[in-house]
């Protein structure tokens, strides 16, 4: 893979395919445990998990409701498309990027760097700040403008790239084999 023919300098405007760095990744892990605003004997204002009886059946939580859960803050790849950011003002779609293991056996590199697994898209390295890496679209997050906007954007994928990694999104969800004669690759 060449990473000349992945990445290309970041525009001024947010951009499908943008690599942020340091964006909030939610992951629930348990059932949600409802969580309840209080205010403290000094008029401080904290949150604290909301106990229910012991044998009791955990109450299936409403819409709105805040819960506790596990937030990795890590790099991401904005998935939101171009004129839905000009258009749509509350959210923005991410997917987590994690930096490929050197450990992880070879005939697994080869799967994720071949783009082989329908889950991952390989990243090439680009230069000292984006080490070897895969989009993981099993860990998709909605986060509001300001995560994206406030983070530190290192470099967006190539229309060429895009488009492959739009097509890996697209194998993900559909589970379809595309013949790469047809819709080109990014290499």
């Amino acid at each position: 893979m060449n990473p000349a023919s992945y990445y290309r300098p970041v525009d001024l405007q947010l951009c499908q395919g943008d690599i942020l760095d340091r964006v909030p990744q939610l992951y629930l892990k348990d059932y949600p445990g409802p969580i309840r605003k209080t205010t403290t004997a000094g008029n401080r204002t904290i949150y604290e998990l909301e106990e229910s009886a012991p044998g009791a059946q955990a109450k299936r939580p409403e819409e709105g409701l805040l819960v506790p859960a596990h937030c990795q803050v890590a790099r991401a790849m904005l998935l939101t498309f171009d004129c839905e950011i000009d258009k749509d003002r509350k959210h923005r779609t991410v997917a987590l990027v994690r930096p490929l293991p050197a450990n992880m056996p070879a005939h697994d590199l080869a799967t994720i760097r071949e783009n082989r697994r329908f889950a991952f898209f390989c990243l090439p390295a680009g230069g000292d700040l984006l080490p070897e890496s895969y989009v993981d679209f099993r860990r998709i997050c909605t986060v509001t403008p300001q995560w994206v906007d406030s983070a530190h954007r290192l470099t967006s994928l190539t229309s060429v790239a895009r488009q492959a990694m739009l097509l890996q999104f697209f194998r993900f969800l559909a589970r379809v084999e595309l013949d790469p004669a047809i819709f080109g690759s990014a290499e």
